[in-house]
C-alpha cells in the first residue's frame, strides 16, 4: 500500500523547476521573434506547431478555443478597420536573421514534438495570444484538418488488414461530411474561397493511397460530371488511367459534341440574319405606353405604310395606348475589332467594372483590389489592402477618384485611387454583399441577406427610408436619378422609386435567378440562369414580357446601346440582338475554348470583357454612320432571307434553302472580325 501510494505521488508532482524554467523561457523566445518575423514566416512554424501535437485532445482543445474564428461574425469583426488605418501601419520591428530563425524555428519544432502533452498545450496557447485575426483563422481550419487525419488513424488502427479499396472510399467520404457537417458556422464560412485556407504541405483529410481509385467507387452520372468539368487535353490523359476510365471519357467527348451541335442548330433556327451593315443608322419610331399623366397630353402618332408588317414590341403593344418615341438606332460592335489582352489569368471569381475611362477596377478572392490601365495594358499600382473576405464586387469613378468595392466581409469600401487609402466604409449588410451600383451621390447595395440598402456617399450614411427587400438573396442592382431596380435568385424584378421610396412594379418571367439587368428611361432588360433575355417596360402599370432573346446557356451580363442588346453567355460567345426586332445581328466568340464571360462593359467602340480565363479589350473601328444605308449588307456571302411558311412552294424548297444558309455560316462568322484592322491612334 505504500509503495502504491508513492507512486500516485510521484504521479500527481508538477513538472519539474527546470522542465518549468525551460518552457517560460522557449515561449518568451518564440514571441519576441514571432513579433516581428514576416507573415509567411509566422504562419510556417505555426502550421509546423500544430502538425506536431501529435495528440488529438490537444487538437480538439485549440479547435475549441478557435471556434469562434469559423462564423461569420469573426469575420465582420475583422473588416471594420478605420478607413486609412491599413496604408499606415508600419512594422516597428526589426526582421530576424533568416538563417537564425530557422535554427530556432527547427529546434523549437523538436522540444515541442519531445514535450509532454500539458507543456504543449500552455506553449501553444500562449503563441495564439500573438497571432491576429487572419492568421487565427488559417490555424483553426488546419485544425480541422488535423483532426480529420487522427480520426482517420484511429479508425485505420481498429480494424484489422481490410485492403477493400472501395470500403476505405465510402468511409472517406463519411468522415469528410461529418467533419464538414460540425456547424452551422462552419457551412457559412465555406462559402468563401478566401477564407478556406490550409497549407499546401498538409494532407488529405482520408490519407487515401493515390493508386486508389475513387472514381470507379462512385456513381456512373456522378463521376462523369466531375470528369466532365476537366478540359479536352486533360480528358485526353484521363482517358489512358484505365478501361473504365476511357469509358467515361469517351461518353463525356460524346455529349460535348452531341450538346454543341444542338446549340448550334437552335442558333440557326432562330433565324440569324444576314450580315449587318456596320455602318447603318437610323432614327426610328418606337412605341412606348402612354402614362397616365400624360393621357391628356397630344401625343406624336405614328405613320406607318399598310403593308408594313407589325412585329417586335408592336405586338404587345396592339391593346394598349401608345406614344412615339424617336430614337437613334446604330448596328454597334458589328465592324471589324482587334483583340488585346489586359490580363491573362485563370480566376472564375474575377469581379471588374469599367466606366469608359482609363482604368479597369478589378477583384477576386485575394481580397485584394486592383487597377489595369487600358493604355499601357498592364496592372498599375496602389495594390487596395484591407477586405477580410473575398471582393465579390467593384466600381470604378474615375471623375472622383474613387473605386468601391464589397465583400464577403459584409462592408463596402471607398478607395482613393491615387492612393489606394480606404476613404470610407460602409457597414450595415447581414449577408454577403453580390452587387453594387452607382449614380450621382446614392450607392445602391444588394446582399445575401434578401436587402437592398441606398447610401450616401457625402455622409456615408444608409438612407433610412429606402431599404428594399425581396423574398430570396439578391444578385444584381441598378439605379438611376429617380428608380432603383433589383433582381433576386428567385427569378422577381422589381422597381423602386428613389423619392418617395415606394414599390412600383414587380415581374416574373424568368425559370431560375436573375443574373443581370439594365434599363434606360423606357425599357428594361434583364438576364437569367434560364438563358433567356427579357424586355420590360419600365411603365408600372404594363408588366408583360415586350421581346425574348434566347441564349444556349445562362446568361450572365448584358448591356445595351442604340437599340442594340450586348449579351455575354457561360458558352463563351458575345451577341448582339436587335432590341425591337429580336433578330440576332452578331455572334464574337473571344476564345478558342469555352470560357464564361463574367461580365461586360461596352462603351463608345470598346468592350471590355471578364471571362474565367482573362481580361480583354475589343477596340473596335471607327464607324462614320450612314442614315440612308441598308441594316445588311448586299454581298456574295449574304444569307438567303427565311421563307415563310406559308410562301413556301414545297418542303423541297425548305431543305435547300436551311443547307444554304448552314453552309455559309461558319464563311461569314470568319469575315465578321478582320486582323488586318489596324489599333487606333489612342492605342
Amino acid at each position: 500500500m505504500q509503495d502504491k501510494r508513492k507512486r500516485e505521488m510521484r504521479s500527481c508532482k508538477p513538472e519539474k523547476s527546470s522542465d518549468s524554467s525551460h518552457y517560460t523561457t522557449k515561449l518568451y523566445n518564440s514571441t519576441q521573434w514571432l513579433i516581428g518575423a514576416a507573415e509567411n514566416a509566422k504562419r510556417r512554424f505555426l502550421t509546423g506547431i500544430l502538425e506536431r501535437c501529435q495528440s488529438l485532445e490537444i487538437l480538439e482543445h485549440v479547435q475549441n478555443v478557435l471556434q469562434v474564428t469559423m462564423g461569420k461574425d469573426f469575420t465582420y469583426t475583422r473588416s471594420r478597420v478605420k478607413a486609412g488605418d491599413t496604408a499606415n501601419v508600419s512594422n516597428t520591428h526589426s526582421t530576424p536573421d533568416d538563417k537564425l530563425l530557422g535554427n530556432e524555428m527547427l529546434n523549437t519544432w523538436e522540444w515541442f514534438k519531445n514535450s509532454p502533452k500539458l507543456t504543449k498545450t500552455n506553449y501553444l496557447l500562449g503563441l495564439l495570444a500573438f497571432c491576429d485575426a487572419e492568421l487565427l483563422h488559417v490555424l483553426g481550419n488546419l485544425t480541422r484538418v488535423l483532426i480529420a487525419r487522427e480520426q482517420r488513424k484511429l479508425n485505420l488502427l481498429r480494424i484489422n488488414t481490410d485492403k477493400d479499396s472501395s470500403w476505405n472510399v465510402v468511409e472517406d467520404v463519411m468522415l469528410l461530411g461529418q467533419t464538414l457537417k460540425s456547424s452551422d458556422a462552419e457551412w457559412d464560412a465555406l462559402e468563401d474561397p478566401a477564407l478556406m485556407v490550409v497549407p499546401s504541405f498538409s494532407q488529405s483529410i482520408s490519407e487515401s493511397s493515390q493508386h486508389r481509385d475513387f472514381i470507379r467507387a462512385l456513381p456512373v452520372g456522378l463521376a462523369k460530371r466531375i470528369l466532365g468539368m476537366l478540359d479536352n487535353a486533360s480528358l485526353e490523359i484521363c482517358r489512358h488511367v484505365s478501361q473504365h476510365w476511357q469509358y467515361l471519357t469517351e461518353e463525356i467527348v460524346a455529349e460535348h459534341s452531341v450538346k454543341e451541335m444542338v446549340e448550334n442548330q437552335a442558333l440557326i433556327l432562330q433565324g440569324i440574319p444576314s450580315v449587318a451593315n456596320s455602318s447603318y443608322a437610323r432614327i426610328r419610331e418606337v412605341l412606348v405606353p402612354l402614362r397616365k399623366e400624360e393621357m391628356y397630353m397630344h401625343t406624336k402618332k405614328s405613320f406607318r405604310k399598310k403593308n408594313e408588317a407589325i412585329r417586335g414590341f408592336e405586338t404587345v403593344y396592339t391593346m394598349i395606348k401608345t406614344k412615339v418615341v424617336e430614337m437613334e438606332e446604330r448596328n454597334v460592335f458589328c465592324g471589324v475589332y482587334n483583340i488585346l489582352i489586359l490580363l491573362d489569368r485563370e480566376d472564375p471569381s474575377r469581379v471588374i467594372h469599367y466606366g469608359g475611362g482609363r482604368m479597369v477596377a478589378l477583384g477576386s478572392k485575394d481580397r485584394i483590389v486592383r487597377l489595369l490601365d487600358t493604355v499601357l495594358f498592364k496592372e498599375v499600382p496602389p495594390l487596395m489592402y484591407g477586405h477580410a473576405g473575398s471582393v465579390r464586387a467593384v466600381l470604378v469613378c474615375e471623375e472622383r477618384d474613387l473605386v468601391i468595392s464589397a465583400s464577403y466581409d459584409l462592408s463596402i469600401r471607398c478607395w482613393n485611387m491615387k492612393t489606394g487609402v480606404c476613404v470610407m466604409l460602409f457597414s450595415g449588410h447581414t449577408g454577403t454583399i453580390t452587387c453594387v451600383d452607382l449614380h450621382g451621390n446614392h450607392l445602391v447595395s444588394g446582399s445575401k441577406d434578401c436587402k437592398v440598402k441606398v447610401w450616401n456617399l457625402q455622409t456615408g450614411q444608409c438612407c433610412d427610408k429606402m431599404r428594399f427587400c425581396h423574398r430570396k438573396p439578391i444578385a444584381c442592382v441598378k439605379t438611376d436619378s429617380s428608380l432603383v431596380l433589383s433582381g433576386c435568385e428567385g427569378g422577381r424584378i422589381k422597381v423602386w422609386d428613389m423619392k418617395t421610396a415606394t414599390l412600383l412594379k414587380v415581374t416574373q418571367g424568368h425559370q431560375g435567378s436573375v443574373k443581370c439587368l439594365f434599363f434606360d428611361q423606357f425599357h428594361i432588360l434583364s438576364g437569367g440562369s434560364d438563358g433567356e433575355v427579357m424586355a420590360w417596360s419600365t411603365d408600372g402599370e404594363f408588366k408583360k414580357c415586350l421581346m425574348t432573346y434566347q441564349h444556349p446557356r445562362e446568361v450572365l451580363t448584358l448591356s445595351s446601346l442604340f437599340l442594340r442588346v450586348i449579351t455575354g453567355c457561360v458558352d463563351g460567345k458575345i451577341r448582339i440582338f436587335n432590341l425591337l426586332s429580336g433578330d440576332c445581328l452578331r455572334i464574337i466568340k473571344i476564345g478558342t475554348e469555352e470560357s464564361p464571360i463574367l461580365s461586360l462593359h461596352a462603351h463608345d467602340n470598346v468592350i471590355v470583357v471578364n471571362s474565367s480565363s482573362r481580361v480583354l479589350f475589343l477596340q473596335f473601328a471607327q464607324q462614320q454612320w450612314d442614315y440612308s444605308a441598308s441594316p445588311v449588307y448586299i454581298t456574295e456571302h449574304t444569307l438567303p432571307s427565311p421563307i415563310h411558311p406559308g410562301l413556301a412552294s414545297s418542303s423541297k424548297t425548305k431543305k435547300n434553302g436551311r443547307r444554304s444558309r448552314t453552309s455559309c455560316l461558319s464563311q461569314r462568322m470568319r469575315s465578321m472580325s478582320a486582323p488586318s484592322m489596324q489599333p487606333s491612334p489612342g492605342l
